[in-house]
């Protein structure tokens, strides 16, 4: 309880403040992947935020998408087995 007052509330707030989205389960060991986007707690990586960022930041001048699924489904394979 301690660790979360003290280290785990603090920390998120400040990335709330940073613009991040938190997901903020309270005290004690999560029991629902679900909550937080996962589908299992093995899961590190997020796959549906992961290629929406990596499309939002990578986009041709003129501001279009032009990376195609194959490739977002590609990269995060590589990053995920990495």
């Amino acid at each position: 309880m301690a660790e979360y007052i003290n280290v785990e509330k603090p920390f998120l707030d400040k990335l709330r403040l940073l613009g991040w989205i938190v997901i903020n389960q309270g005290q004690g060991v999560p029991q629902d992947p679900e909550k937080s986007l996962r589908q299992n707690f093995k899961q590190v990586l997020l796959p549906n935020i992961f290629k929406e960022s990596i499309k939002a930041i990578n986009k041709t001048a003129d501001g279009r998408e032009w990376l195609t699924d194959i490739q977002l489904d590609e990269l995060f394979t590589e990053i995920q087995s990495f």
